[in-house]
């Protein structure tokens, strides 16, 4: 499949635009959008009549992943300093449209190519994605459980290694930086941070990890683009390097056209300076096992349960791990394992029942193992005394693994049968002890649920047939109300961002206002 001619109206509409004007426009919608920010001042979106149009509400409504793909096509096409901009809703919404049209002719060509074979799950796998980065806001939650993660004693050395700096400084650094661009579209990188007890090689060391230039970064893109179906989910350098350069001779002046990435990049994105280094695997399986440790410790306290950690045991003279975690109250049992492996980002956008096999696999064999031990458990084999009430298996991941979907559970569900036919397990062991899969984050509303409802009322709906296909944290917000989530951690992130939130600069009040309304 080949769209250039469907591309080519896009190329040429977009060489008219100034850059450096229309990516200050698109941080402004992009804050609007996400964060209801109100827009610069230059910015009037209203019809002919005057009447104010939101971007927010149909039939006007503009989704952030389309001004990430907006920008990207700006970065590679637009050849003015002078020229159109997006200070007007017509230019926004044309190129808006044109972009969906090339989508909609990709969707086309797809169902004319692949006939009764195209299934439309497929894309929807794809969609989900691509969307899903720009719908996990910034909350104490994701921050703490980022500062918890790598500032685990197994880890934190590695991580000032790497990056120069405590795990505290460059959380209290990148946020004090995101607080900036709430408001303003630029930033200085040579202006001092030493009131945050950070010296100038240390903020320069961390914006040469998250800045790029300009020239390297349309270079970056032209490569990676594809004009076929993948036309969409190509890699966006913006992502791991979310300060764009625009100017050679001013370096230091730094943009950065979508906040969420930003905001990412500093939590979660920090795994990426680090995965690389030889001796980062296990110490981070034992931060995150430990972090879900402590997630179950804080949040059941004040209520009766039982929590074992993870013990070896020697069966047909074999010495085995065993499980994670064994969480049990007097209504049931969780067998948990804890995976910080990540689906690849080329995995998250290809066909379910082809190249994503082997990643669903992975999983599969996560699964699995958990079962092996489970067995091992039931049988009398393990630490754990058998109570004979209803048992649970859980998978539970750093990040969501993957956007739910029938077809996609489906596939996993075969994978794992496989693997226990092959190791000799009977595959009734699935309907002995349902398994879920679950983000480190839905983790933490499952066990605010347990404190309010005990383990198998809640067990029993995550793994009820009712709720195939369903989110955990759907079933969860359905079900289980007013569940305190708030407070988790909240001494962590309190005394995290004290320095900041005590010092009387610009920034230190943007990011202050942010994490408040974030809570």
């Amino acid at each position: 499949m080949d769209i250039y001619h469907h591309y080519k109206p896009l190329r040429n509409h977009l060489k008219s635009f100034s850059l450096q004007n229309s990516l200050i426009d698109i941080w402004s919608v992009s804050n609007h959008i996400v964060e209801n920010m109100p827009l610069l001042q230059h910015i009037k979106f209203s019809e002919k009549s005057g009447k104010p149009i939101s971007t927010r509400n149909p039939p006007w409504k503009i989704f952030p992943w389309e001004l990430e793909t907006l920008a990207r096509e700006l970065i590679i096409n637009a050849e003015n300093t002078i020229g159109n901009r997006f200070s007007r809703i017509q230019p926004l919404t044309k190129s808006i449209q044109i972009i969906r049209d090339i989508e909609n002719e990709i969707s086309k060509n797809e169902i004319k190519e692949k006939g009764d074979k195209y299934n439309v799950l497929d894309e929807t796998h794809r969609l989900s994605h691509r969307q899903i980065i720009f719908q996990q806001p910034l909350t104490t939650r994701r921050i703490t459980r980022y500062f918890k993660i790598f500032s685990h004693p197994a880890l934190a050395q590695i991580v000032e290694d790497k990056v120069k700096m405590t795990v505290t400084q460059f959380l209290q650094l990148g946020y004090a930086v995101s607080g900036n661009f709430l408001t303003n579209w630029g930033i200085n990188a040579s202006q001092s941070y030493e009131h945050l007890g950070i010296s100038k090689e240390q903020s320069d060391g961390f914006y040469n990890l998250i800045s790029i230039p300009l020239s390297t970064l349309k270079n970056d893109l032209i490569k990676k683009s594809s004009m076929d179906r993948d036309w969409l989910y190509t890699v966006n350098p913006l992502e791991a390097r979310p300060l764009l350069a625009l100017s050679n001779e001013q370096p230091e002046q730094l943009i950065c056209p979508i906040p969420i990435f930003l905001i990412r990049r500093i939590t979660s994105g920090l795994y990426y300076d680090l995965y690389s280094h030889n001796k980062f695997a296990n110490p981070f399986g034992t931060a995150f096992q430990d972090y879900i440790g402590s997630v179950i410790e804080y949040s059941l306290r004040n209520k009766e349960y039982n929590l074992l950690p993870e013990k070896k045991y020697i069966l047909n003279k074999k010495t085995k791990d065993g499980m994670d975690w064994i969480l049990f109250d007097n209504t049931a049992n969780l067998f948990i394992e804890c995976k910080t492996k990540r689906l690849p980002h080329s995995e998250k956008y290809l066909l379910i029942k082809n190249e994503l096999d082997e990643q669903l696999d992975v999983l599969a064999k996560a699964i699995h193992q958990n079962y092996a031990n489970i067995s091992d458990s039931l049988n009398g084999h393990t630490h754990w005394e058998n109570n004979n009430l209803p048992s649970y298996s859980v998978i539970t991941t750093l990040e969501q693994w993957f956007q739910i979907s029938p077809t996609l559970l489906t596939r996993l569900q075969e994978l794992v049968k496989k693997r226990l036919n092959e190791s000799g397990i009977n595959e009734n062991i699935l309907d002995r002890v349902p398994y879920i899969v679950c983000s480190a984050e839905e983790f933490e509303d499952i066990c605010y649920a347990i404190k309010s409802d005990g383990i198998e009322n809640v067990f029993s709906k995550l793994t009820s047939k009712d709720h195939f296909a369903w989110s955990v944290s759907g079933i969860i917000s359905q079900n289980f109300k007013n569940l305190n989530l708030r407070e988790l951690f909240i001494e962590d992130f309190q005394s995290l961002l004290s320095s900041i939130l005590n010092e009387n600069t610009a920034a230190s009040r943007h990011i202050g206002d942010a994490f408040t309304a974030a809570q």
